[in-house]
């Protein structure tokens, strides 16, 4: 039988060339060769990769660029915003018009409301003697009448209040009839009318009542149902008993000072209380003041001097009287076009005719504006936010694109951080509109 070799049995025997002194013994006892210091047998992994220095750095530098990038990406989310610059269509304007407004808002014309406040002040004053005096009180009603067709009431109509306490009118006024609401409801007509006392005494001075009716009206039921009036501030001037009085030229120096007093207050309540996109002119407020029936405590002599101040004040919309103003000054305005003001305080205001009190702001009114404002079209910027949001920088820059739908926007650039960021933020609170205009 011939016989078989292994690879082994022919392979030759590799013999160690080290020196003997540099051979040494293993932990099995066996001699080998020696080992060079600081070299060793690199290990491998179960798919043969070498898992050596190299190796490791590339595992460090891999991770450390995979933290960055996530970094990178939290940071952008976290902190990106964009910066919009918005340019809109203005131009300045030469204003010196006459212009007429309503009370009540009628359709293609400019309406306005009517601000009434009421302050009283008083101070107390030694006394210079006293006298008998009667007075009459005297207030402000409203008529309404709840069926159609206007009624004339003449001058001294009566009014009784609930406790049968009977006002006169000062002047004759006509009631406007009811008229149908949208949903064919009535809606009652009425008209407002300075009323006074048919006798002198404090029990007139009412406080705002809900009713009263006309004793004349009561042979015809029916027109006596749809006709009565209402009060909304309280009667005052009634008086009637022995009064203390004061010298005449201490009370003027007073109640100019109350005055003044009053008029300080009621500008500031004004402010305070002029409702959101409207605005007012302060030449357009006025003040009307009434010297109160005086009281007084006889042990000290002393007088209580009570003035009581009544402001009135037209208040326009602004976005309103703005496009009124651009109509009449702007050649190519469209009135379907949204504009505004860059500042109302550059336009005058004077009534014309000129009014000299509240009672003369009727139910429409007349002025002159005059001034050099800056007319810009406006824009809903939160509908531009949304629009923009999540935008590529590529689309935001295309003129056909979501900014051809902004007509009112001449000029419009981007800011956006990180710098390297494609897009816009998606939500629309990290994106900020920034104003600029023309100079013109």
């Amino acid at each position: 039988m011939s016989k078989k070799w292994n690879l082994q049995d022919i392979r030759p025997v590799k013999t160690s060339s080290a020196p003997p002194h540099r051979r040494r013994k293993t932990k099995s006892g066996r001699t080998g060769a020696g080992i060079k210091a600081g070299s060793h047998n690199p290990k491998k992994d179960e798919f043969g990769v070498s898992a050596g220095p190299n190796f490791r750095l590339f595992v460090i530098i891999a991770t450390v660029l995979i933290v960055v990038v996530v970094g990178l990406f939290i940071i952008s989310a976290l902190t990106g915003r964009a910066k919009i610059m918005v340019t809109p269509r203005s131009t300045e304007i030469n204003v010196q018009s006459v212009f007429e407004a309503k009370e009540k808002p009628i359709a293609d014309t400019l309406s306005y409301e009517l601000m009434t406040l009421e302050k009283i002040a008083e101070r107390q004053t030694e006394a210079s003697g006293t006298k008998e005096v009667e007075t009459q009180a005297t207030g402000e009603i409203t008529i309404h009448k709840n069926t159609p067709g206007a009624q004339k009431l003449i001058i001294n109509t009566r009014f009784e209040s609930p406790d049968g306490l009977i006002f006169k009118l000062f002047e004759s006024v006509t009631v406007p009839g009811a008229e149908l609401s949208d949903d064919g409801q009535p809606i009652p007509g009425s008209v407002k009318a300075e009323v006074y006392s048919e006798a002198a005494g404090e029990e007139y001075n009412l406080p705002p009542t809900e009713k009263f009716t006309i004793p004349g009206l009561e042979k015809d039921i029916a027109l006596f149902n749809a006709i009565y009036a209402s009060s909304e501030s309280a009667f005052s001037g009634g008086f009637k008993g022995e009064q203390l009085t004061i010298n005449e030229s201490n009370l003027d120096v007073i109640r100019s000072e109350l005055q003044v007093e009053l008029t300080n207050m009621l500008q500031e309540q004004m402010l305070v209380e002029l409702p959101a996109g409207f605005i007012l002119f302060d030449s357009a407020m006025v003040i009307d003041f009434e010297l109160q029936p005086p009281g007084g405590y006889n042990e000290d002599d002393l007088v209580v001097i009570k003035e009581k101040a009544t402001l009135k004040v037209p208040l326009f919309k602004a976005e309103e009287l703005a496009a009124t103003i651009a109509f009449a000054t702007i050649g190519d305005y469209q009135p379907s076009e949204s504009v505004r003001l860059d500042d109302y305080n550059k336009l005058s205001f004077a009534y014309q005719p000129a009014v000299t009190s509240g009672d003369e702001i009727g139910n429409e009114i007349s002025f002159l504006l005059s001034g050099r404002p800056i007319v810009i079209w406006t824009y809903d910027e939160e509908q531009l936010k949304s629009d923009l949001a999540s935008l590529s920088r590529a689309a935001f820059n295309n003129k056909d694109g979501v900014i051809s739908t902004y007509p009112m926007i001449i000029n419009i650039t981007a800011k956006v951080s990180p710098f390297w960021k494609q897009s816009l933020p998606s939500k629309v609170n990290k994106i900020e509109i920034i104003e600029t205009l023309d100079e013109v």
